[in-house]
């Protein structure tokens, strides 16, 4: 069962009204928060109460800037809702919980300009300038620097022309791989998009296949030579075998002969 409130209970909560919610919890050591919470609300239904103090409000006024999980750890009692309402109801829309942005200088867009081309990565510009990695990308996307992921993606004139020099001499479009740095169905897409048929781009797997058909081709014409020659081979045996049960039959004619003589 749910113990009454006493008077003495509600004139305290009456009275420190204005504490924190840890506070009440103290001052009214046999009730929860639930019931602190549902007590306040039955007793102000129409005037809702702020139990905020001075010192909270005016953490979340210094800092307009820090984000809701930063303040949590500043006010421990209070729940990110309830921090998040009161830092727009002190600052409006102002309270972005982002720091004031650092506009770039001729020397940093100078240095970004420089390593890009040199091939740093934005992690290691990041960490030489000391800004944050997403200033970094946009900075490098405004710039319209050279970036190693576009870079690879693009096709230029000599990876073209190595194209053709290699179709121009048969040669087999596997050994641009190491030459242009593509996998081979992109170098097989880049072809056709050349002008080039699938007949005319060789490949490895089209001269094995090839070399298969010679093979193919140079063991069935040795089957059937061997084939003759086997044919031929049983041929002898057969007339050597009967020659030998002719001289047996011989043979034997001649022991009859011998032995009734």
């Amino acid at each position: 069962m749910i113990k009454r409130w006493t008077k003495k209970e509600t004139e305290t909560l009456k009275q420190n009204m204005d504490g924190t919610l840890a506070k009440l919890k103290t001052l009214l050591p046999e009730r929860t928060e639930e019931q602190i919470l549902e007590k306040i609300r039955l007793l102000y239904r129409t005037n809702p109460i702020n139990i905020w103090t001075d010192e909270e409000l005016h953490i979340v006024k210094v800092n307009p800037r820090k984000t809701i999980v930063d303040l949590m750890k500043l006010l421990p009692n209070r729940t990110y809702e309830a921090i998040k309402y009161q830092r727009y109801k002190i600052h409006g829309a102002n309270a972005t919980g982002r720091e004031t942005p650092v506009h770039w200088k001729e020397d940093e867009i100078e240095t970004l300009k420089k390593m890009k081309v040199e091939g740093y990565t934005n992690y290691e510009i990041a960490d030489t300038l000391g800004r944050p990695l997403n200033s970094v990308i946009g900075k490098v996307s405004t710039l319209h620097c050279v970036n190693r992921k576009l870079d690879r993606n693009m096709w230029t004139k000599e990876h073209e022309s190595k194209i053709h020099e290699c179709l121009k001499q048969d040669k087999p479009i596997n050994d641009l791989v190491p030459v242009l740095g593509r996998t081979l169905n992109k170098i097989y897409q880049k072809c056709l998009n050349l002008g080039y048929t699938p007949v005319e781009i060789k490949t490895k797997s089209k001269e094995n296949k090839k070399d298969v058909k010679i093979l193919k081709q140079n063991y069935e014409k040795q089957l059937k030579l061997f084939k003759n020659e086997v044919k031929i081979l049983s041929k002898d045996i057969k007339m050597k075998d009967k020659t030998i049960v002719k001289l047996d039959k011989e043979v034997a004619k001649l022991l009859n002969v011998i032995h009734k003589a």
